[in-house]
């Protein structure tokens, strides 16, 4: 199935590289035939954000419509820290985190990285 997702391109340009996004709104841009918003429907639209340079944060998305995400230009600062918050998570969920106790302080966005 193609994706289309111009209008969340062209929004989070328009916001300077940055803009929150509903789910409801992602899925009638992205899927409008779709009746609900799978774990598999979300991966698809993740893989087609990245591959236009783009991220999301929580990193992964919501199934729920009612949620809200971060899109980012890859490129764009914030979008950057949010990428290297993420290794940081994976590193500490594989135990090989460079800065233990990291997420002792900061126990809720761990899961948003990962």
């Amino acid at each position: 199935m193609k994706l289309n997702i111009d209008a969340i391109v062209g929004g989070v340009a328009l916001d300077g590289g940055v803009k929150e996004i509903s789910m409801r709104l992602i899925k009638q841009c992205a899927a409008p035939d779709r009746n609900r918003l799978s774990a598999d429907l979300s991966h698809q639209i993740t893989q087609e954000l990245e591959s236009l340079g783009l991220i999301t944060f929580p990193r992964r998305l919501p199934t729920s419509e009612n949620a809200s995400v971060w899109v980012m230009a890859a490129s764009h600062p914030l979008a950057q820290a949010v990428l290297i918050a993420s290794a940081y998570a994976s590193l500490d969920r594989s135990g090989r985190n460079p800065l233990p106790g990291l997420f002792e302080k900061y126990a809720l966005a761990r899961d948003q990285l990962l």
